[in-house]
């Protein structure tokens, strides 16, 4: 083994571990199944960084991948070590963003190297800018096209703030900004919202969604990552479109997404290298 997923929620540390030969997975306690991941394997609370590290270094592994979500853990009356305390005490200190960055510096420090998801996923990028959809509507695309630019601006002038990755956007109307609640309670909260206050001034054309990475944001450790569950919400919601970073994106489901969107009147538009 060359390799330790350290698995949080969601499907992407299966995506990543099932692509993976060599490799030894971590799960995190209360984020995933351990039986969702065949050996090698283990099961580690979050509040036990010297285990990890034990483990580690006894299995000489000397590369991490951190994949899925991750949340501040709120349980502090139970036992923890002494490096997991003093981790803790700055995580409730700082934003999203700088709790990653110290976690990073913290493995860094002894010994170990942060790889990206891409290291095992590569099939995340789309080569050429495209905008996939059934129907070839112009006024549609020029909606999606000013919102994503108005959108990445958006976002990366409130990365200061170390909030969260995505914005709903309608040309320069901001719906909602992510915050502590993930991208899918944003999807819902401002679906509901655009119907109930912004259709009814006769705004019959739906929001775009906008994920990008911030400004100096690690993707080692904090890629954003969306896959065709978020493209069918933001549909179900009455969404027109998403809008993404190209190279600052893990796109998962590629071929499930062309074909939804081109199966229905729906944008996907991968944007190439606008961050800074």
């Amino acid at each position: 083994m060359n390799i330790c997923i350290i698995a949080g929620q969601g499907n992407l540390p299966k995506l990543l571990a099932s692509n993976s030969k060599n490799r030894f997975v971590i799960c995190i306690k209360g984020l995933c199944q351990i039986d969702d991941f065949n050996e090698p394997k283990t099961e580690i609370s979050i509040f036990e960084f010297e285990k990890i590290i034990d483990l580690l270094k006894t299995n000489n592994i000397k590369k991490i991948i951190f994949a899925g979500k991750f949340y501040r853990p709120n349980n502090t009356n139970i036992k923890i070590d002494k490096t997991t305390k003093h981790l803790l005490n700055n995580v409730y200190q700082n934003g999203d963003n700088n709790v990653l960055m110290m976690i990073k510096t913290f493995f860094e420090n002894q010994g170990f190297e942060i790889l990206p998801p891409t290291y095992i996923y590569k099939k995340n990028l789309f080569k050429n800018y495209k905008i996939f959809s059934n129907k070839q509507n112009k006024l549609k695309f020029e909606l999606v096209i000013k919102s994503t630019e108005y959108g990445f601006n958006l976002l990366n002038e409130i990365s200061k703030f170390d909030v969260g990755q995505a914005a709903v956007v309608y040309e320069n109307h901001v719906i909602g900004i992510e915050g502590l609640e993930g991208t899918n309670a944003l999807i819902e909260r401002c679906g509901i919202l655009f119907k109930n206050k912004l259709q009814n001034n006769n705004l019959s054309i739906g929001p775009v969604l906008v994920k990008f990475p911030k400004k100096n944001q690690s993707l080692a450790i904090d890629m954003p990552v969306i896959g065709i569950e978020t493209i069918k919400l933001c549909y179900k919601h009455n969404f027109i479109g998403v809008s993404v970073s190209k190279s600052g994106t893990l796109i998962l489901d590629q071929e499930k997404i062309i074909d939804f969107c081109r199966s229905n009147d729906f944008i996907f538009y991968p944007v190439g290298d606008l961050n800074p």
